[in-house]
């Protein structure tokens, strides 16, 4: 087992980190990052695409690989507006299509974005 997780952490510092993890060799990854932590709190579309890209990216090197990536949905924050909230909800639906993921909005949403 391999965690490279980092409070805090960007889809950009996780690219950086990537191949720290091929070291092991592991059949399988998990990456659960904040939209929060990518700054979508003000940062609006160019952030919601920025994250998406990467996403996308991480999720291509993996496989490239050999190693099934497996995501974790984005997650309240007690600091979304109703803005902040539709971006997240449309990244877990874009995220559903581009890997196999698990819900953590679901159990843990207000229905407004926050714990």
């Amino acid at each position: 087992m391999f965690n490279n997780a980092r409070n805090g952490d960007t889809t950009n510092a996780l690219l950086s980190r990537f191949s720290e993890m091929l070291s092991v060799s592991p059949k399988y990854v998990m990456f659960g990052l904040s939209l929060a932590n990518e700054g979508i709190l003000g940062g609006g579309q160019a952030v919601y695409d920025q994250y998406a890209r990467n996403m996308q990216q991480l999720i291509n090197q993996s496989r490239a690989n050999n190693i099934t990536p497996i995501l974790v949905s984005c997650y309240p924050n007690s600091a979304y507006s109703s803005v902040e909230y539709d971006y997240i909800i449309r990244m877990n639906i874009l995220l559903q299509s581009f890997a196999p993921q698990f819900n953590v909005m679901g159990a843990i949403d207000d229905g407004a974005g926050r714990w």
